[in-house]
């Protein structure tokens, strides 16, 4: 009575249980396949429980058709199960998966024939044995049970493979390996000790480890369900292009950019950028760097269709946790508009600095004229040995007679002058800084060495200069500077007469 009641208790808690993982990752394969493993093994464990309550043995027969026909079902969800949580690329391309269910599928619906048609194949009806009905076995029984435990195998050996294959896994099939391994220590365990092992209570001993692994497993990949459809839907909502190509070149993965780029899943990566009028020479040099070993994550652009279209390609390879190549991941971004606009710019750049230049070359030669124009505005004339005309125009201010001063200094500097002839007959007017300035010029001149002589003096300019206390007691005057020259001359024909008047004659 003790094990009906458990029996009971444990049916409730795998309804509930799988209920909730259902209801809790609704969206995850393995939670959707594994709320139908536990549906099987409520119908397994209730079919136990009406048979204890049935005397009746056609009513006890169909139980036990439901109890093995359940437990097949078991058998082939569990592998399922295994697939989708260890071996997805099973339920990807060409989808292997379909084609071991359908042998699994093909096993279940011969013991279903045989046990609806009541051949005798696997099961010979039903017999009273300690109070309950049970199957007594056919002449193919061991057939039945061979196949049973070759779908085992098959199971184990996916977990085998998995476990080698990627680490991450090992700690999840470790538990499943336990749990397992239990089962079939209790069954031992159960036989020795002369207990029924196909019992209720020695079937919940040898499922709750498994369901508690099961449970786990589903759970903990169920956690990340939401990150993993996140990051899904970021994907599809990229701008750019990402494709995920396999081992083989086959493409296995696009996100929906590259959908509406005409790529097509499932296809070969060579014929699908053919396809779409990506050029042959790009084509070829991708294939090229594909095959280069190690392997090493570029960048290309690639030319697409009329009208050219540019599309920047990045590749990189795509690992496992244990830095093994499994595949090669294309990063397409459309940089058409980015290059039309970088030519845009860079016309735009090479205008702005033709621009520059010519500025430059205007500037250059502007301030050449400047050079010229401001050596023209204070010409010093040689006009005999020794005598030096420099003549003044305009408005003298302060900056022009501080310009005035620097030429005629560099002037006196670099020639002997005796004589500096400045004329003033085009001078306009001469502020009060102007007549200081003057005033330092003929100082500075006297103190080189040359006689000064102004020539052309207007009233308001000779005002400015008395006005501001200038000294011209060393400087002479002319009206004009034809006056002036004359002056010299005269004064030198007079120096040299004199000379030859001083000299005595010889008898």
């Amino acid at each position: 009575m003790l094990a009906y009641w458990i029996n009971l208790v444990f049916v409730v808690l795998e309804t509930a249980l799988g209920t909730f993982i259902l209801a809790r990752a609704s969206q995850y394969r393995p939670a959707r396949i594994f709320f139908c493993l536990t549906l099987c093994l409520v119908v397994i464990n209730s079919t136990a429980l009406a048979r204890n309550l049935t005397t009746d043995p056609i009513i006890s027969y169909k139980l036990v058709c439901v109890a093995l026909m359940s437990l097949g079902s078991l058998c082939l969800l569990m592998l399922l199960l295994f697939a989708a949580l260890f071996m997805p690329e099973w339920w990807e391309g060409k989808r292997p998966i379909r084609l071991i269910s359908l042998v699994y599928g093909g096993a279940i619906g011969i013991v279903g024939l045989d046990l609806i048609g009541q051949f005798g194949w696997f099961t010979a009806g039903i017999e009273l044995s300690k109070g309950i009905y049970r199957p007594i076995a056919g002449s193919a029984a061991g057939l039945m049970l061979g196949l049973f435990s070759l779908g085992w195998l098959v199971q184990l050996g996916l977990l085998a493979t998995a476990f080698w294959r990627n680490p991450a896994t090992r700690r999840s099939i470790s538990w499943l390996m336990f749990a397992i391994l239990f089962a079939v220590l209790t069954n031992s365990v159960l036989g020795i000790i002369k207990l029924d092992s196909s019992g209720q209570l020695a079937s919940i001993l040898q499922t709750v480890p498994l369901v508690v692994s099961l449970t786990y497993i589903v759970l903990r990949g169920s956690l990340f369900q939401t990150k993993q459809v996140a990051v899904q839907q970021a994907l599809q909502t990229m701008s750019e292009a990402m494709l995920v190509v396999d081992r083989e070149g086959m493409l296995v993965y696009l996100n929906y950019a590259a959908q509406q780029l005409g790529l097509q899943n499932q296809q070969p990566l060579q014929h699908n950028l053919a396809t779409i009028g990506v050029a042959t020479d790009d084509i070829a040099a991708l294939q090229h760097a594909l095959a280069h070993d190690p392997f090493q994550p570029f960048t290309q652009t690639l030319a697409l269709g009329e009208p050219l279209r540019l599309l920047e390609n990045t590749v990189s390879p795509v690992l496992d946790n244990v830095g093994q190549i499994q595949g090669t991941m294309l990063f397409i971004r459309d940089i058409t508009e980015l290059e039309r606009r970088t030519a845009l710019l860079e016309q735009e750049r090479w205008r702005l600095s033709t621009t520059v230049a010519q500025l430059e070359q205007e500037q250059a030669e502007r301030n050449q004229l400047a050079q010229a124009v401001q050596a023209l505005s204070f010409p010093t004339i040689p006009v005999l040995p020794g005598v030096l005309v420099m003549p003044l125009i305009g408005v003298l201010d302060q900056q022009r007679i501080a310009e005035c001063q620097r030429v005629l200094m560099e002037t006196l500097n670099q020639q002997a002058v005796q004589r500096l002839l400045i004329d003033l007959t085009g001078v306009q007017s001469i502020d009060d800084q102007g007549a200081i300035g003057m005033q330092r010029i003929l100082g500075a001149a006297y103190l080189l060495g040359a006689q000064t002589t102004l020539i052309g003096v207007r009233p308001d300019v000779a005002q400015a200069l008395v006005r501001m206390g200038a000294e011209l007691n060393t400087v002479a005057t002319a009206a004009t500077l034809q006056a002036a020259i004359g002056q010299i001359i005269a004064n030198k024909s007079h120096i040299k007469h004199q000379k030859f008047a001083d000299v005595a004659p010889i008898c």
